[in-house]
């Protein structure tokens, strides 16, 4: 059983910060029709009430976040209403019925609707919060315009940090600092993709993952792989052999590991 849910529009908090219309650059665009849904699940209370004051103080940080879409390709706070906050309730469902191997995110999201997003008539961002029998879930979804995949998981831990009183980093939304646009045909920038892609990686792990994508079929591709923190580091290290760089993140490590199995 589901109780009804309760939506509610949060704004950056009142009288601070200065609103910064977001130019999307073209990979920006290009990834408009991606969404990113990420759910966390917790065994004990959440305060809700924190959850929004604090998603109002990172909006002062964020504030391309609360905007829309304007005619111009960009997004514009002063358009935008805010960020959806729901609240629902699934109270004989338990935390034990969730496993992560095979729930979807989006089963705890209002997922942001690319189209509505694209044409201004839609957020960019969502949060939801379900109530369970003996827990919560803390449901995200961003439009990967908003925030690539660092990005996101950089705002919510900045959003973890506000509600529990702690220090952060301030992003830099200063767009003056993005490298200068390279005119490239298409053809090689997919080269030069799968190029940097295809650095010397451990071989079963990118059989598994081919095999993963090829077993599910073109229209769903999702599967649960599993890396051991020894693997993770081998990959890392094999990203950036011969070098001289620091190693990746394990976002980035992942999503280069990733990319040759669609570009093939």
């Amino acid at each position: 059983m589901t109780e009804g849910p309760h939506t509610e529009l949060i704004r950056p908090s009142e009288g601070r910060g200065e609103p910064l219309r977001w130019v999307l650059t073209e990979l920006d665009r290009a990834n408009l029709w991606l969404v990113l849904d990420s759910a966390w699940v917790f065994d004990t209370d959440l305060d809700v009430a924190r959850l929004k004051a604090g998603l109002a103080e990172l909006l002062l940080k964020y504030p391309h976040l609360a905007g829309r879409m304007d005619r111009g390709g960009a997004i514009d706070p002063a358009l935008g209403d805010g960020v959806p906050f729901t609240v629902a309730a699934t109270p004989d469902q338990s935390i034990r019925d969730l496993d992560p191997a095979t729930v979807k995110a989006e089963r705890f999201t209002d997922r942001v609707d690319k189209s509505r997003f694209k044409r201004g008539r839609g957020p960019g961002m969502t949060v939801k919060v379900t109530r369970l029998g003996d827990g919560w879930v803390l449901g995200v979804s961003c439009s990967h315009a908003c925030l690539d995949g660092t990005g996101f998981y950089t705002m919510v831990s900045t959003w973890s940090r506000i509600c529990g009183g702690r220090t952060f980093s301030p992003p830099s939304l200063d767009q003056s600092l993005l490298p200068p646009v390279v005119s490239r045909t298409k053809a090689g920038v997919r080269r030069a993709a799968l190029q940097a892609a295809r650095s010397e990686q451990p071989l079963p792990l990118t059989a598994k993952t081919a095999f993963a994508a090829a077993r599910r079929g073109f229209y769903d591709r999702a599967a649960a792989l599993r890396f051991t923190p020894h693997a993770l580091t081998r990959l890392k290290q094999a990203a950036v052999a011969g070098t001289g760089c620091a190693a990746p993140s394990t976002n980035d490590a992942l999503s280069a590991h990733q990319t040759p199995m669609f570009c093939w």
